[in-house]
């Protein structure tokens, strides 16, 4: 700093009159003064732009606004310390301006949103810090509000113990008690007009997929929408070896002993209600698991390491159980599908973490890799159900052992001899392997196909540095 007279301050204060020191002394006060004034004005701008950003955010499904908290989790998923750190009384120091912008809040929030590069650029700037994003901030003066974005009383965390409460709740009493509950009356009227078991069976099986569909697909959870997709999937894999036997009137978990007691179509119904519960304490399993990985504000694993974490204990859950209870064939087909099915998840559940971000040379590639194996898979799968077809001898394997037990099958008691039975099971898995094969393509493909486009063109997300 110079004086008026040219000189240097430092030389100044020691010869200078009186009254010329106690100028420089004013004209610093009015400096510093005037640039606290500067500060906390553009502390008030960048609060009020960050407001609009959040209330203005689009979602996927054309909801428009975040609330303060979804606002720190989608930060949390740049930074985990704001969802561990932070709760809504912080946001609303940010937008009156009671704190100080700094540039790694700035960047995270942008990256939270998905804001351009101009636009973070510009936040930058109007908060008077660097114009570019690994630049330094502005030296800063003093300020009698406040820079500390610590909350005094902060949340244990977003979305802690009674949120899931609450959600395992409404789980258990609208995709289990009343879906199982529609099941059982489904099938009850299904049995009234004394079809052949073959059809009823058929017709059993789609109606409960269509109420479990409606409950996974329609009323989706917003919170955690791959959770309904992943119960949803599960209970229409572990549900369709229904078809392979049902030719014969029976299943692949010994329950055929149950239409002695009471009706043809009970042993269907039951094993649906037995597969309704595998899938809803895997997506139980699931969804605590996932809030554990991204809700707590846990900071270490990568994006792939938590997606793991997530899937395999839930998938590996249902496997177990159906690998002791279900006859051989079915647990060497679902030993395919479902860890094809869990990869998908997995690729899901790291394509939704704000971390990741994908170029659009990443995204072809996906794109193209999706196209590929979705394709390959379906000759191969089209393949092995053609050969089964043709080859009456494979697979030769009746519903008649687990790793629990063996039973005999009465052979007269169906009114079939034994090759005749192996004929209906093979027809039985041909339509078996036809309606899994549709949906692993189009449905769970889909969803892989649909989310990589999203990522691209739905919200769309700054590159992280």
């Amino acid at each position: 700093m110079f004086s008026r007279e040219g000189r240097p301050a430092s030389q100044g204060f020691g010869t200078a009159p009186p009254g010329q020191v106690e100028l420089h002394l004013g004209e610093m006060c009015m400096s510093i003064d005037s640039v606290t004034d500067v500060q906390r004005d553009r502390a008030v701008q960048v609060g009020f732009v960050m407001r609009s950003y959040r209330e203005n955010f689009v979602h996927e499904d054309g909801r428009r606004g975040l609330s303060q908290e979804e606002l720190l989790r989608k930060m949390g998923g740049i930074d985990t310390g704001y969802a561990r750190r932070y709760s809504h009384a912080t946001v609303s120091r940010w937008e009156s301006g009671f704190t100080r912008p700094t540039v790694e809040r700035l960047v995270v929030f942008s990256r939270a949103l998905g804001l351009s590069q101009l636009e973070t650029e510009g936040l930058l700037a109007m908060a008077g810090l660097a114009s570019t994003l690994p630049g330094t901030v502005e030296p800063a003066g003093p300020a009698d509000w406040a820079e500390d974005d610590s909350d005094p009383d902060p949340l244990p965390s977003q979305g802690g113990g009674e949120q899931l409460a609450r959600e395992v709740g409404c789980f258990l009493l609208f995709r289990v008690i009343l879906v199982g509950f529609g099941i059982a009356l489904c099938g009850y009227a299904i049995s009234l007009p004394g079809w052949n078991v073959f059809p009823a069976t058929a017709a059993c099986f789609g109606v409960a997929s269509v109420l479990v569909l409606g409950q996974g697909f329609v009323f989706a959870d917003k919170e955690n929408p791959l959770r309904g997709f992943f119960w949803v999937s599960l209970f229409f894999v572990l549900g369709t070896p229904l078809l392979q036997f049902a030719p014969l009137g029976m299943d692949h978990y010994n329950l055929h002993f149950a239409r002695d007691l009471f009706a043809p179509l009970m042993p269907c119904v039951v094993a649906l209600l037995v597969n309704l519960v595998l899938a809803s304490g895997a997506g139980l399993l699931f969804h605590v698991l996932w809030h554990w990985q991204y809700r707590s504000g846990r900071q270490s694993g990568s994006p792939a390491k938590k997606a793991i974490v997530v899937v395999l204990p839930s998938a590996g859950l249902v496997y177990g159980v159906v690998l002791v209870i279900t006859t051989v064939s079915i647990t060497v087909q679902l030993s395919v599908i479902i860890p094809v099915f869990s990869a998908v998840v997995v690729v899901l559940l790291v394509l939704n973490d704000p971390r990741v971000v994908l170029a659009n040379r990443d995204r072809r590639l996906m794109y193209q890799g999706t196209f590929v194996v979705g394709f390959l898979s379906t000759l191969v799968g089209m393949g092995v159900i053609v050969g089964v077809f043709l080859s009456p001898d494979y697979p030769a394997v009746l519903p008649d052992h687990n790793l629990v037990g063996q039973w005999e099958i009465d052979f007269e008691e169906l009114g079939l001899s034994r090759e005749e039975a192996l004929d209906r099971v093979n027809l039985g898995y041909v339509l078996h392997g036809v309606v899994v094969s549709m949906y692993m393509f189009i449905a769970v493909s889909g969803r892989l196909v649909v989310s990589i486009h999203q990522d691209g063109r739905g919200e769309v997300r700054a590159p992280p540095s």
